[in-house]
């Protein structure tokens, strides 16, 4: 005799949900297909105030940039770099024109080309979680802009600015102890450094035009 089996409603109905929250399978990459590599750089970015993770040195130099990280760095076409320092205001580089494209091993000209020198306030700090110092730069109008201590092991030897860009950092954490979260304060400061134009990612205050002072290479408080 053929037996039945009658299931509850509400069995079923449990089943039902169970097959519905179940994950989906991994779908099969296929032969000759690569996944990709789990990235380093993205988790340990922390310039969009996300939360990213605690600063670690280990990954830190694993997460070097990569976004323009030559020009980040000053070992890109950086003999081409004047070094006769310009006096500049945070009003003049945030109204330069925007870029319209972000080469990665090379400089922009003109601004990029240049060595500025900027004395405006130091509003906030903090160290991002891949070791660079954000530094939250504003006029006396309320414009604000970037700028950037490198972390030094990131720096390759081949940046024409190494030994600067190690001073000026060892210079900042002499006066301020950077940590991952941020830092408050109204001082005067004169930094001396490099021009880039970072992309847009949510950098907290950040110009419009994208305009930064990366690398620092100089650091005098006042």
């Amino acid at each position: 005799m053929t037996r039945t089996r009658v299931v509850a409603p509400a069995a079923l109905a449990a089943a039902v949900l169970a097959v519905a929250l179940a994950p989906s399978p991994s779908p099969n990459p296929g032969p000759g297909t690569v996944a990709a590599a789990p990235s380093l750089q993205q988790p340990l970015d922390d310039e969009t105030d996300r939360g990213g993770a605690p600063f670690d040195p280990a990954l830190a130099a694993l997460s070097c940039p990569i976004e323009r990280g030559p020009v980040k760095e000053g070992s890109d076409d950086r003999y081409r770099v004047s070094t006769t320092i310009t006096a500049t205001s945070v009003a003049y580089l945030v109204s330069r024109p925007k870029p319209s494209s972000y080469p990665n091993n090379n400089r922009l000209v003109p601004y990029e080309r240049m060595t500025w020198q900027l004395t405006a306030t130091l509003l906030q700090y903090k160290q991002e979680s891949d070791g660079d110092v954000h530094l939250v730069m504003q006029d006396s109008a309320g414009r604000k802009m970037i700028a950037e201590l490198p972390y030094s092991p990131c720096v390759p030897t081949s940046s024409r600015w190494q030994a600067a860009i190690a001073a000026a950092r060892a210079s900042f954490n002499h006066t301020y102890t950077p940590t991952t979260s941020w830092h408050y304060v109204r001082r005067t400061v004169t930094l001396k450094g490099l021009a880039l134009f970072d992309p847009p990612h949510g950098q907290t205050g950040a110009a419009g035009n994208g305009i930064e002072l990366h690398p620092v290479t100089a650091v005098t408080f006042h």
